[in-house]
């Protein structure tokens, strides 16, 4: 072995088989999906939150004895302030992802496992220069 021409290392990587990313995206996918809806939900509606300027004394009144059902409109609208149709759709499709990816988080992971932990073995091949 010559000092001045050192042998190539030979990096071997090691390429995923469909069956390892299928199990690796059937555990995380659930999970990243539960994740972006929350944070895509809480921008959405930081973003179109609309703060009421005032309460009426009345709704507050009826809140604060319990007897109030928060069926009277004009209370509703002033505690709640007008949902626009854009905020409401990106609403209802952000819990839409959400109830998909909790549905799916617990089926997702044992199958994930599963397909994880019995992944078939190859055995290993040395080089050949």
């Amino acid at each position: 072995m010559d000092p001045q021409h050192p042998q190539p290392v030979h990096t071997h990587r090691k390429k995923l088989s469909g069956r390892t990313k299928l199990g690796l995206w059937l555990l995380l996918g659930p999970t990243i999906l539960i994740a972006a809806s929350f944070i895509l939900f809480a921008t959405t509606n930081f973003i179109f939150g609309n703060v009421p300027d005032a309460i009426p004394a009345e709704c507050t009144a009826e809140l604060s004895s319990g007897s109030a059902s928060l069926s009277d409109e004009a209370c509703q609208e002033s505690l709640f302030g007008e949902q626009s149709r854009l905020e409401a759709f990106l609403n209802s499709m952000l819990f839409l992802a959400g109830a998909i990816g909790v549905l799916t988080w617990l089926p997702g992971l044992v199958i994930g496992i599963v397909l994880l932990a019995t992944k078939v073995k190859t055995p290993h091949q040395p080089h050949q220069d």
